[in-house]
């Protein structure tokens, strides 16, 4: 749902990147009264500056502005939040809440800071590389293990008393 008066911004989708070697492109959404919901994927940064809702795949780092306002199961690399977020994250590098953030809801990740005035509702856990990166590996089902029957013989040499050596 895009929607705009006459005194409005338009929503905006602009990107920025520069040359240097390393560098990925920020991805940025702006609008005042800009509301996006789905599933997206993105490979590079985002900056959000509106609101969004449902399931984001950022392959870089998440900024969602001061404007910004996020409903929605996060997967990324790092993110920073001067808006809010409600939901679920995952960050396999750092999550810094600023002084304007404000965040509801469960965080699995490296390294998260929060600054002097930030808010934090809900669980954070530290998230394990081991985990995150394997593969579950399928159930192996038990073998029986087969159990050979003793002979009498030795039965019997069980049940003997043990001799002892003596010097």
């Amino acid at each position: 749902m895009l929607a705009r008066t006459v005194h409005d911004r338009p929503t905006e989708l602009t990107t920025r990147h520069t040359d240097a070697p390393g560098n990925l492109m920020l991805l940025t959404i702006r609008g005042d009264h800009a509301k996006v919901e789905g599933k997206f994927e993105i490979a590079d940064s985002l900056e959000i500056q509106c609101e969004i809702g449902g399931e984001l795949d950022v392959g870089g780092k998440l900024v969602i502005g001061e404007r910004g306002t996020v409903k929605a199961d996060v997967r990324t690399v790092d993110a920073v939040i001067m808006g809010t977020y409600e939901g679920n994250m995952v960050a396999s590098g750092d999550v810094e809440i600023a002084s304007t953030g404000k965040v509801s809801g469960n965080i699995k990740t490296d390294s998260l800071v929060i600054h002097k005035g930030g808010f934090f509702n809900g669980n954070v856990a530290k998230i394990d590389d081991r985990e995150e990166t394997a593969r579950p590996t399928p159930a192996r089902t038990p073998r029986p293990i087969r159990v050979a029957e003793k002979s009498e013989a030795e039965e019997d040499d069980d049940k003997a008393i043990p001799k002892l050596d003596r010097p």
